[in-house]
C-alpha cells in the first residue's frame, strides 16, 4: 500500500483495540509490585502502544514500513507469550491476557494481508 494514510477499517480497528487491552494489561501490572514499578511488564506495555503508533500514525517516513512493523508486532507479541509460558503467574488475568495476545496475532497478520497488496 503507497498511500501515505492508512483508512482504518475492521481489522485496524480490532488490532488497536487488542493492542491496547494487552498494553494496559501490562501497564496496569507493572505498578502492582510493593517495590515500585515492575520494568519488564512497564516495557511490554510501552513497546505494544509504541508498535500500534508505529503502524497506525499518519507518518509518511513509517507508511513503506507498515507490513515489516506488523511482522515485528507479530513476533513481540508471540515473544510476550513465549516468555509467559517460563516467567508468568498462572492467574485468570493472565490467561485472558494470552486469549487477546493470540487473537491480535491473527489480527495483525491479517492486516499484513492488506499492506502487502
Amino acid at each position: 500500500m503507497s498511500e501515505q494514510r492508512t483508512q482504518l477499517n475492521s481489522i485496524a480497528y480490532g488490532v488497536i483495540i487488542l493492542t491496547a487491552i494487552t498494553a494496559f494489561i501490562h501497564l496496569y501490572l507493572s505498578f502492582q509490585f510493593p517495590d515500585g514499578p515492575d520494568l519488564a511488564f512497564l516495557l511490554n506495555g510501552i513497546g505494544y502502544l509504541a508498535l500500534m503508533g508505529a503502524i497506525y500514525a499518519p507518518i509518511p517516513l513509517l507508511a513503506r514500513y507498515r507490513s515489516l512493523l506488523c511482522w515485528l508486532l507479530i513476533a513481540y507479541t508471540a515473544l510476550t507469550i513465549v516468555l509467559w509460558f517460563f516467567f508468568g503467574a498462572n492467574v485468570w488475568y493472565a490467561y485472558l491476557d494470552k486469549a487477546v495476545e493470540i487473537a491480535l496475532i491473527l489480527f495483525v497478520w491479517l492486516e499484513t494481508r492488506r499492506f502487502s497488496e
